[in-house]
């Protein structure tokens, strides 16, 4: 049972942060044993002090030397325990919060890769990021709770346990004043923690926006609008600083009245133990432990009140963001998915497919009744007009949504039958908007994929991208900016054709890949295609209906379905909507 605390429920992570932060030391749980039995001994040897304090001052009283060495010696051997204990809990436990660290990183990535493209097209990127960062601190909230509010709570307990021992009335004292204390910190905390539930919301909608300010920059500035963005950060940036001075103003007079019972605990403890000192009522040696007793009290009270503060605050944050990131996978894989090979040669079979969005609220379906028959090795074309069913079709083929009415086979497998990792493994993308990250432009070509020199040099003559890397300062180790900002249009077009190149795969998708192009650019795309389809089942979606010369069948689709599947000659002869599109690009 204790080992299954540290395992993930069904391979998922939990969406209570605490729990996160024990699953994340599933790896180490050596390193978790060794830090929790230090901290017990740590703890034990510390709460022993007060009581080897009385007995050393009661025989200092009274001089009984052969006490007071004999004290005075366990004093200073327990005072040396702790202080091993502590280091030695101070070194493993560090290695285990980095390990701790690094294990959430990873799994919470490992979440986030399982969501489909739907997740993030919803939602900012900045916010996604915040976000992150916010959950994998999850392990702060648990060593929060066993270095400080474990520790304290076991003190305050020990102390006011040790203070009844020495005086009941005493003991009676104390157990009132921090009942009473801890009430009235308890409502402090509900505020501060309603304060920060409102400011990680405007955080997050914060760094959503400002994320879409760093990201758009180039056409704020192309259009001179930079200015209307920016006081519009400005303003969600005086509304977080409003809210945040809500929250600090609550805690500085938080901290204030644990202060103020600070001193009032000290200065009634110093008149009350005095007089009863002077009566006889109690010992130097009682005296010597009490005023011990009051400090550790007041320690730990308010280290106590403190880290319940922070982590209340910590959890709120962490658990806002799991709610945002561990979200149901809306597009998982069945549980009995198998993995597709790399197939040698790749034929697609489209069998009555009808498809909706989720949560469309249009009532007529955006695909329907789709057949379609595509030979291995065959260059299909699609075209049709804007919001036909186009794009729909090759997101379907990508597994990028979940459809249950018809089915698509590649060769003789059911695409449902087998992983999306699988299936995307057999295929190379090239679309409009051809993503591009901030590195050089050989990383960007390979993705982490190593290839001969030979092969690589190959791949750039063929998708044309030679031709504008040797003017490029650094070559190939030229960074291109974030979203490839320092390439033109169509060289970041080569880019992605150089990538399905390097890929390997029998099928390539075309998703309106020349649709920014000017004609020289899309000549030269066009010839880098021609080269791309050999040996490769390929399909094309295009609004220009020259860059299809090279396909060997055309399919027209109008309305989500599929109207007509022919020759440009023969659609020009039979198909009035593909007759329309032409001359629609004539004129």
């Amino acid at each position: 049972m204790f080992k299954n605390i540290f395992e993930l429920k069904n391979g998922k992570l939990s969406e209570n942060p605490l729990k996160i932060a024990i699953q994340s030391m599933r790896k180490n749980k050596f390193l978790a044993l060794m830090s929790l039995l230090l901290l017990i001994f740590q703890i034990s040897a510390y709460n022993l002090v007060p009581v080897f304090n009385k007995y050393f001052f009661d025989a200092l009283e009274i001089l009984n030397f052969t006490n007071i060495y004999k004290f005075l010696f366990l004093y200073i051997l327990i005072l040396v325990f702790s202080q091993v204990f502590k280091y030695a809990y101070f070194i493993i436990s560090s290695r285990l919060y980095a390990y701790m660290q690094t294990q959430i990183r990873k799994d919470v990535l490992s979440y986030l890769n399982l969501h489909s493209l739907n997740y993030f097209d919803s939602r900012p990127s900045g916010k996604v990021t915040n976000e992150y960062h916010n959950l994998y601190d999850c392990n702060k909230i648990l060593f929060t709770t066993l270095e400080n509010v474990i520790p304290s709570l076991v003190v305050l307990l020990v102390s006011i346990f040790l203070a009844f021992f020495v005086n009941v009335y005493v003991g009676i004292g104390i157990l009132v004043w921090n009942i009473s204390t801890i009430f009235v910190s308890t409502k402090f905390i509900k505020l501060i923690s309603k304060r920060t539930q409102e400011l990680e919301i405007v955080s997050n909608y914060f760094m959503g926006v400002l994320g879409d300010f760093i990201s758009n920059v180039k056409l704020l500035k192309i259009f001179n609008v930079s200015q209307i963005t920016f006081n519009r950060l400005t303003k969600i940036a005086s509304n977080y600083c409003f809210v945040a001075l809500r929250k600090w103003r609550l805690k500085s007079i938080f901290g204030i009245f644990l202060d103020f019972c600070d001193v009032i605990l000290i200065l009634v403890f110093a008149v009350v133990l005095g007089k009863m000192y002077f009566a006889n009522l109690i010992t130097l040696g009682d005296l010597t432990m009490l005023f011990t007793l009051a400090y550790r009290i007041d320690d730990s009270l308010k280290e106590l009140i403190n880290s319940v503060e922070g982590i209340v605050s910590d959890y709120q944050i962490s658990a806002m963001a799991a709610q945002n990131i561990l979200v149901e996978i809306d597009n998982l894989d069945k549980e009995n998915a198998k993995h597709m090979p790399v197939l040698d040669s790749l034929a697609i079979s489209i069998k009555n497919l009808n498809f909706r969005y989720p949560k469309s609220k249009s009532k007529s379906k955006d695909l329907s009744s789709i057949n379609l028959e595509i030979k291995s090795g065959e260059k299909i074309g699609i075209v049709g007009r804007s919001g036909s069913g186009k794009s729909t079709l090759l997101k379907l083929l990508q597994r990028q949504f979940e459809f249950d009415d018809g089915q698509i086979f590649f060769n003789d497998l059911d695409v449902n039958n087998y992983t999306k990792q699988s299936i995307r493994n057999n295929m190379a993308v090239v679309d409009q908007d051809n993503q591009m990250f901030n590195r050089s432009l050989k990383e960007n070509i390979l993705l982490g994929r190593k290839v001969s020199d030979q092969i690589l040099n190959k791949v750039l003559k063929d998708s044309h991208c030679n031709e504008f890397i040797k003017n490029l300062p650094d070559g190939l180790d030229t960074l291109v900016g974030e979203r490839g900002v320092k390439l033109s249009g169509g060289q970041r077009q080569r880019v992605a054709i150089a990538r399905s190149m390097i890929s390997k795969v029998p099928l390539v998708l075309l998703d309106e890949a020349t649709s920014a192009l000017d004609s020289k650019s899309e000549k030269v795309i066009s010839d880098a295609f021609e080269k791309l389809s050999k040996d490769h089942t390929m399909i094309c979606i295009a609004h220009r209906l020259s860059t299809l010369h090279f396909v060997d069948r055309i399919v027209v689709m109008d309305k989500g379905r599929v109207v007509n599947v022919g020759t440009h000659d023969w659609l020009l002869e039979n198909c009035k909507i593909y007759k329309s599109l032409a001359k629609n690009q004539l004129q």
